[in-house]
């Protein structure tokens, strides 16, 4: 038995289908093209302003920490600090430790429970987490660089040396240190001070096109990474 052939009418409609069908995969294709690089935009605002909003927590809780030590700012530290903390103790040699993120902790509302190491998000970030993760070192990996020098002509940092130095009083850092000088600032290979040991740092930076950047006036902005 033969095959009727279809209606004029039924053969358009399907047609029609197909038409709409092609048009709506097209459409949907170019709102993709369109809210993908947004989307991309949007996270990338999104992590920025995360870490702002940690700098400038940790401004703030810098200070609290100087009134409550004889207006002194934390210290003395390791120049490369990680996001961890722990209780904040005299260690069996009588050298306490040398992390911000454990003399601040108190100031952040953290559990303390002695040798146990913590994270500390306010020195982390998304990105910076999803950096650490494929850089292979996970909990062991810097995350920021302390500065070094009171100024150009001032070999002195601010913050102390684990060998000699005192951190500064805020007098001090008013006197001799100029507020536009960074106090500390995200840290990968490409920023890392010459001779400094280059174990758990980043290669890359978190940020394709600057560094997150907390000044000695508490202002914080990402510097433009210079190529």
């Amino acid at each position: 038995m033969k095959n009727l052939p279809l209606p004029k009418n039924e053969k358009a409609s399907k047609a029609f289908a197909l038409i709409e069908l092609i048009t709506v995969i097209s459409i949907i294709l170019i709102l993709a093209g369109i809210l993908i690089p947004v989307m991309g935009i949007v996270r990338e605002q999104s992590s920025r302003a995360i870490e702002t909003s940690n700098l400038r927590q940790i401004g703030s809780m810098v200070l609290l920490y100087s009134h409550d030590h004889g207006d002194t700012l934390p210290g003395p530290l390791y120049p490369k600090q990680k996001p961890r903390y722990k209780e904040l103790i005299v260690n069996d040699d009588g050298v306490r430790t040398k992390d911000l993120a454990s003399m601040l902790a108190t100031y952040a509302d953290l559990p303390l429970d002695g040798r146990q190491w913590r994270d500390f998000s306010l020195l982390s970030s998304p990105k910076f987490e999803a950096a650490r993760e494929s850089n292979g070192s996970g909990f062991a990996t810097y995350s920021y660089l302390m500065q070094q020098e009171a100024s150009d002509n001032n070999r002195q940092s601010p913050w102390g040396t684990i060998s000699t130095d005192q951190p500064f009083t805020l007098a001090q850092l008013a006197e001799r240190v100029d507020g536009q000088r960074w106090a500390m600032q995200a840290l990968d290979m490409d920023n890392l001070p010459s001779g400094m040991n280059s174990s758990n740092v980043l290669a890359d930076p978190v940020f394709e096109d600057s560094r997150a950047t907390l000044y000695f006036d508490w202002h914080v902005d990402f510097v433009p990474i210079e190529n």
